[in-house]
């Protein structure tokens, strides 16, 4: 949010490494992962949504190589804004998931090989911001955030199960 991009602000411009160094050398494992409730567009105004790019270095310098960025306020800068953080996010060397930029990106599991095991990362999201359903037509919503639904959620895990994941994380 606002006041921690103003904490993380120095002479040279963002510093965010500070803030999450001491994260450095816990995250040992393979796979570390976390959810972004942030956009990532460069040209648009910085707010509580949308962040610096900057800080997806530091994420990804502490530890962190997957980030879901399914959340409520995916939207809130339409598909291209979702498009831009997603790309963002992949620049920084770290996978995203979680939200999906077509109709045709929805039919695909995200799945990651971690030490010769395949990993399939699900995400659903039951609410969109005001600022989401304003930015995006019902179409968009209906494929952008997967359903939090019983029945989406089976479909979608036998879906991962028969892409070959072994490993399914919802």
């Amino acid at each position: 949010d606002r006041q921690l991009q103003k904490a993380c602000t120095g002479a040279d411009g963002y510093t965010f490494e500070p803030l999450l160094e001491a994260l450095s050398g816990s995250l040992q494992s393979d796979l570390n992962l976390a959810t972004l409730e942030n956009l990532v567009i460069v040209n648009e105004k910085l707010s509580d949504v949308n962040m610096p790019s900057d800080a997806l270095t530091a994420i990804r310098a502490s530890g962190f190589n997957v980030l879901c960025n399914g959340f409520p306020g995916v939207l809130s800068s339409g598909v291209t804004g979702l498009t831009t953080t997603m790309s963002a996010i992949s620049k920084a060397g770290i996978t995203p998931y979680g939200a999906y930029a077509s109709q045709e990106a929805r039919k695909h599991v995200t799945t990651l090989q971690t030490n010769g095991t395949t990993v399939a990362l699900l995400s659903y999201q039951s609410e969109l911001t005001s600022a989401s359903k304003k930015n995006s037509s019902t179409e968009e919503q209906q494929y952008v955030i997967a359903p939090l639904t019983l029945p989406t959620i089976a479909t979608d895990i036998s879906a991962a199960r028969a892409a070959g994941a072994q490993i399914v994380i919802v």
